[in-house]
């Protein structure tokens, strides 16, 4: 869904008149109260299924005699699912266990080489022993902070991709507003769960082609998908099953908002009992078990008794 026809619903359902009718709720307020939602009530949900909803992942190499090394910017709460180190150039990765602060001290007068664990300070990780060597590669694992919601965009849509000699490109026939010659993009999925397929990239852009740094993992990118500008998204980044639920919460703010208590409250409650919903269907999403079928009081129980059954 796209965010003209999300506040469309939410208009609807708070009784807000049309765009240039109502300068206490114009789209781009309707739009900012949305996105604390899906900060506040919504994104936090997603991410305690552990499910993989918003997860991603960065790499850099690590270098002689440095041990601090900055978690992803845009990392919710500035944390980490889990870092993993690669001595032979991404081929194999292992991952790290972390350390306390005490157990940290123990490393502390341990020489230079390979890392084995490490601790966290600020919004960085801090690897033990130091690394000897800048020939090794760090993989962080961590949750995305959820872009911002804007007004629908027109064009930035993919064609078509491709890799050569290392260096991956898109096709974009034209590009969107916000986004020049140069500088740094998402990539969003327009299906699905609207996921971001490639965050904060930086790009050049000539005759329809959208040149990205060597290297670039793009296996994520998806024709249809849309490219934007930095942290700000024009779709709706929760799975389709949530979409209504986040115009139902946000129409409750703005009723509340209004002094129309009873209704927000009628609003909001539907919200909870939607996503309570979705998280028992996708806690977990992968089953590890068959199914199995049950007839003990069932209507086919109830139908034939108890015989054989």
């Amino acid at each position: 869904m796209n965010t003209t026809t999300f506040a469309s619903q939410v208009r609807e359902i708070a009784s807000v008149k049309e765009e240039g009718s109502d300068e206490d709720w114009t789209t781009a307020k309707i739009l900012n109260e949305a996105s604390q939602a899906l900060v506040e009530r919504f994104w936090p949900t997603l991410l305690n299924l552990r499910s993989g909803y918003g997860l991603h992942r960065s790499t850099q190499a690590t270098e002689r005699d440095r041990s601090s090394y900055q978690i992803p910017p845009r990392a919710i709460a500035g944390g980490l699912e889990k870092l993993e180190i690669s001595t032979d150039s991404g081929a194999s990765f292992r991952q790290l266990p972390i350390l306390t602060d005490s157990q940290a001290t123990d490393y502390f007068s341990t020489s230079p080489g390979e890392p084995r664990a490490f601790s966290l300070e600020a919004d960085r990780v801090v690897l033990y022993p130091t690394p000897s060597s800048g020939t090794w590669t760090l993989k962080m694992s961590y949750y995305l902070r959820p872009s911002a919601l804007v007004t629908t965009v027109a064009n930035g849509i993919v064609t078509a991709t491709a890799t050569v000699g290392g260096t991956p490109t898109l096709s974009v026939a034209t590009m969107p507003s916000g986004l020049g010659a140069s500088g740094t993009l998402d990539c969003i999925h327009t299906v699905g769960s609207y996921e971001l397929s490639l965050v904060g990239i930086t790009y050049t852009s000539a005759f329809g082609e959208v040149v990205l740094p060597v290297g670039t993992d793009i296996s994520r990118v998806s024709v249809g998908d849309v490219i934007r500008v930095v942290e700000t998204s024009d779709y709706i980044p929760l799975p389709v099953e949530l979409h209504r639920p986040l115009a139902d919460y946000t129409a409750a703010v703005i009723l509340a908002a209004r002094g129309d208590f009873e209704k927000a409250k009628i609003w909001s409650g539907k919200a909870d009992t939607a996503i309570a919903r979705f998280v028992d269907v996708a806690s977990p999403r992968i089953k590890t078990k068959p199914y199995v079928f049950k007839t003990r009081n069932t209507f086919l129980r109830r139908r034939i008794g108890s015989r054989g059954i």
